[in-house]
This record gives C-alpha cells, sequence and structure tokens, in this order.
C-alpha cells in the first residue's frame, strides 16, 4: 500500500481560530488642519487683569457694606417758614403753623438721620431702593465668580453693568430727597392740606449724601473702574505652549 491510499499518512490541515472580538473595517480619516491657537497672555496684560479684578473685589466690598451703613440721607435743617401772604392774616392760623414747624420736620429729619438704604428698601415701600439694594449684591456676586470662572469676561461685566446701575439710581434717590422730604411732612403732619398747598414753604438746608450713599458711590466706582481694566488688559488664562508645525 502506498503513500496515497494510506489514510494515516494524510496529516490533517490547522484550523484557524475564532476571534473572540473581531476588529472593526478600517476607515479612511480625513485629516484637516487646525486654526493655530491665540498668541499666550503678556505679563503686562495678566497684571493689568490682576489689578483690576482687586479693584474690583475691594469695590465690591464696600459697595455691600454700604447698604449697612446709616445715614443714606443727611439733612442739617428741615423747617417751615411763614409764607408773606399768611403773615398778614389771623394769629390763630400763625400760632398753629409755628407749632407745627417744630415738630414734624423734627421727626422726618431723625428718620433721615436713622435709616440706611435697606431701612428705606423695607420701610418706603421704593421699587428704586429695593432695585438699589439688589443690584450691590448682583455686582458682589459677579466679582466673585469673575475670579473662579472660566466665563470670567461675562461675570466681570455683569459686575460693572450692576455697579454703574447702582450709581445711577443712586444719584436719582439722592435728587428726589427734596420730594421725599415734602411728602414725609405732610403724611406726619397734622394740617396735611395747607402743607401740602404752601409746600414752598418747607426750608431744607445742609442736604448732602449721608455716609452709606457715600461708601456706596465710592464701592461702586471702584467696580466699574476695575472691570474696565480687567477687560481691557486682554484675556486670563494659562500660558499656552505654541504648536509645533
Amino acid at each position: 500500500m502506498n503513500a496515497a491510499s494510506d489514510p494515516t499518512a494524510i496529516e490533517p490541515q490547522a484550523i484557524p481560530p475564532t476571534p473572540l472580538y473581531p476588529v472593526p473595517p478600517m476607515v479612511p480619516v480625513d485629516y484637516t488642519r487646525l486654526a493655530p491657537l491665540p498668541p499666550p497672555p503678556t505679563k503686562e496684560k495678566t497684571a493689568l487683569i490682576r489689578a483690576g479684578t482687586t479693584l474690583a473685589l475691594f469695590g465690591s466690598i464696600a459697595l455691600v457694606l454700604s447698604l449697612f451703613i446709616v445715614p443714606w440721607f443727611f439733612v442739617r435743617e428741615i423747617s417751615v417758614v411763614q409764607p408773606p401772604t399768611q403773615s398778614q392774616g389771623t394769629g390763630g392760623n400763625g400760632s398753629s403753623q409755628t407749632t407745627f414747624s417744630g415738630f414734624a420736620p423734627r421727626i422726618v429729619q431723625r428718620d433721615l438721620h436713622d435709616f440706611g438704604v435697606v431701612g428705606w428698601a423695607s420701610s418706603r415701600r421704593e421699587k428704586r431702593d429695593v432695585a438699589i439694594v439688589a443690584l450691590a449684591l448682583m455686582s458682589q456676586a459677579g466679582v466673585l465668580m469673575s475670579a473662579v470662572s472660566y466665563r470670567w469676561r461675562l461675570f466681570i461685566a455683569l459686575a460693572g453693568g450692576g455697579a454703574l446701575a447702582t450709581l445711577l439710581l443712586a444719584f436719582v434717590d439722592y435728587r428726589m430727597l427734596g420730594e421725599m422730604i415734602h411728602q414725609r411732612v405732610a403724611l406726619t403732619s397734622s394740617t396735611t392740606t395747607s402743607v401740602a398747598a404752601n409746600a414752598s414753604v418747607l426750608k431744607i438746608a445742609g442736604v448732602h449724601p449721608g455716609t452709606g450713599m457715600a461708601v456706596l458711590f465710592a464701592g461702586a466706582g471702584c467696580v466699574v473702574v476695575g472691570a474696565l481694566i480687567a477687560l481691557i488688559g486682554g484675556r486670563r488664562g494659562k500660558v499656552l505652549a505654541p504648536i509645533a508645525q
């Protein structure tokens, strides 16, 4: 018997193993050239950003403290002067006006020197004072978030805008002080009709921003200036290494 007819002489063929995890097919990748990264910030710009953020931080602290500093307004004198037309009238009317001039303006002046902006926002129910408190707190939060957030430009811009709006509203509140004094004297007095008809006889002297308003002006101004310095200084971030071309 030859080797061709002998079954024991035939060697078995090797069977390839079945892979447990088939290899995914190769897919061609389209390599596109990326745009170059922006240049790294210089030391001068980083110093400007830090200086602006630090100035805004101190300003925001003063801005929040000003909400609780008394007084918000300061008036040296509030009195009622006898009008020339009523000086020729009866003696009874003159005596009632003299008693009134020493009582109601004194109460209003005491309230002006005892309240801060938070007290006025809660007692006067004025939307303007409520907005001043809310914007001051928003500016503080924006400055703090700009120090830790990646989108620091957005937060520092919001803080600067809120501080600027706080400045404008506080200035409007100061300009409207005379009208507010007339209204409160009219509400405090018993002769409301005579005061409303002769509002010009109310003498208001020595009107100045109170300590709280002065601190708010300084703090809001620092926040606005610091935000501008930080935004002009450039972007903040890590120094980027140049990519090998």
